[in-house]
């Protein structure tokens, strides 16, 4: 899952830890352009497996499911 940190009622790290108490092996994504105060220790903490500053190139951001997804598991394109 990718996720941003602007959402109404819930924090980027919020999500991460409610989805991941759901599904512990869903690879989560943090996909920001505000999170100066958001340290890689603090994202990988709430189980957030990588942290991406905006502006990424489209290249970057779309290696991200090859990386963090198991080998043979399959995107949607």
């Amino acid at each position: 899952m990718v996720t941003d940190q602007a959402m109404p009622r819930v924090t980027e790290q919020q999500l991460a830890r409610e989805l991941l108490e759901i599904r512990p092996t869903v690879p989560v994504v943090h996909y920001t352009g505000y999170a100066d105060n958001l340290t890689e220790a603090r994202a990988h903490a709430a189980g957030v497996r990588a942290l991406i500053r905006k502006p990424v190139e489209p290249a970057a951001l779309l290696a991200l499911p090859k990386a963090h997804l198991p080998s043979g598991a399959h995107t949607v394109r």
